[in-house]
């Protein structure tokens, strides 16, 4: 692996065995994002390390992006009405993820560490620390999931008239009894009979 001193940058140039040349460069470190490419000759794969490099010391799209900050009380909100309001015990989620949101407006990371120990000393049992991790893990993996690509939109949006809801109903509880048929053991549990 071949690095220059005191750079930030991850490059190597490696020969495989079919004679190519594989070129992979992380520009900004080894947490950042890499780019590999295989070349036929080892100077077209240098020439190509150093295009990278130039180009991201152009662009700016190594520093990270100011996404929009939304308090964490919009983002509750946002996941009770998609997922939390479905859920039986949503509504005390609901209140609990707001009273954290009350001790910690901004939440990062770090603050919820920094936190932790605060709420230890103040005779929150660890139990109840480790469940304000949970929700709030779901919540942002909730919010996370929630994301619909721009293509997929009209999909969602379709509605069933009654017979191709009928149909759709049909589909799914063949394909249900075709599985449930493979698996004896699950048909006395189901009442299913083959």
């Amino acid at each position: 692996m071949c690095t220059s001193p005191g750079a930030t940058d991850i490059q190597m140039i490696e020969r495989q065995p079919n004679g190519r040349w594989k070129a992979d460069i992380r520009p900004t470190g080894r947490d950042g994002k890499r780019y590999r490419k295989t070349f036929r000759q080892e100077e077209k794969a240098e020439r190509w390390i150093a295009w990278v490099k130039t180009r991201k010391a152009e662009s700016k799209d190594w520093e990270p992006r100011a996404g929009k900050r939304k308090p964490l009380t919009d983002l509750i909100d946002t996941w009770h009405k998609r997922h939390g309001a479905s859920l039986e015990a949503g509504r005390a989620r609901k209140r609990k993820l707001e009273n954290i949101a009350a001790q910690l407006p901004v939440i990062t990371a770090d603050t919820f560490t920094e936190h932790r120990p605060e709420r230890l000393k103040a005779g929150t049992s660890p139990n109840t620390c480790n469940r304000e991790l949970s929700y709030l893990r779901a919540l942002f993996n909730e919010l996370h999931r929630g994301r619909i690509p721009k293509r997929f939109e009209k999909q969602r949006n379709t509605t069933f008239d009654g017979k191709s809801f009928t149909r759709l109903a049909t589909h799914i509880r063949r394909n249900f009894m075709q599985v449930a048929g493979t698996f004896p053991c699950f048909n006395a549990s189901w009442g299913i009979q083959p």
